[in-house]
C-alpha cells in the first residue's frame, strides 16, 4: 500500500513540484494550499506523512500544526518543515517527542525524497 503524503504550501510551484517527484517516488500525494486546506485534509484523511510550509502565507506553520494537534490530529504522523528561514524550527520548535525534519528552501528534490524514506522508516 502507498504511503499518503499531504503536502501543505502557499506556493503553486513548490506544490507542483512535489506532487510530480513524490508521485514518480510511488507515494500517493494530497496538496493544500492554505491552513483551512490543511485542517480539512488531515483531519478527514489521516495521511502518513506531511510536508509543511513554515511561512503558510500570514499563517505560521508550526503553529497551524499545533493547533491541529489539539483538534485530534494523530501526533505520530511525521512532519517534514520547509522554511527559506532555517532558523524558523530553533524559534518555535514542535512539542518534544515529534517526529519531524527541516529542509530548508530552496531544495533538492531527490534529497527530500530520502528524508521522507529516512523518517518512514523505508
Amino acid at each position: 500500500m502507498k504511503k499518503k503524503i499531504l503536502i501543505v504550501d502557499d506556493d503553486w510551484a513548490i506544490l507542483e513540484l512535489l506532487k510530480v517527484t513524490l508521485s514518480s517516488a510511488g507515494y500517493e500525494v494530497w496538496v493544500a494550499q492554505n491552513d483551512s486546506e490543511f485542517r480539512h485534509e488531515v483531519l478527514s484523511r489521516q495521511p502518513d506523512m506531511i510536508i509543511l510550509d513554515i511561512m503558510l502565507g500570514e499563517k505560521d506553520g508550526v503553529r497551524v500544526y499545533d493547533q491541529l494537534l489539539i483538534e485530534g490530529l494523530d501526533a505520530r504522523i511525521p512532519v517534514i518543515f520547509l522554511s527559506v528561514l532555517a532558523q524558523d524550527i530553533q524559534q518555535k520548535p514542535p512539542q518534544a517527542g515529534r517526529t519531524y525534519a527541516l529542509i530548508a528552501k530552496p531544495f533538492d528534490p531527490e534529497k527530500l525524497v530520502q528524508e521522507i524514506m529516512c523518517l518512514a522508516g523505508e
